[in-house]
């Protein structure tokens, strides 16, 4: 089993990446976070195989992450904060 911790300050990220995990056979969200500091607790004392996190967040940057948690694979999540982030399909 995948192990997931998600970190992201929008309840909507979190609530759609649970959602997508939760449907993964082999993962299991094992922990969330809206900041710097739940991060911190989320990440205490647990087994985590992915970090998804938002660098953005309030908390950031997040120093030591590695060295606390350094079995875990991170992946950033990012949304579009300007206009010219924003590509349109046609």
């Amino acid at each position: 089993m995948i192990r997931v911790v998600i970190a992201d300050d929008h309840p909507v990220v979190r609530t759609g990446l649970r959602q997508i995990v939760a449907v993964q056979p082999d993962m299991q969200v094992v922990g969330e976070a809206a900041d710097g500091t739940g991060l911190w607790t989320a990440l205490a004392g647990a087994t985590v195989d992915v970090v998804l996190l938002d660098l953005a967040m309030p908390g950031a940057p997040f120093p030591g992450l590695r060295t606390n948690s350094p079995s875990a694979r991170y992946g950033r999540v990012r949304r579009a904060t300007s206009q010219r982030s924003v590509r349109r399909r046609t």
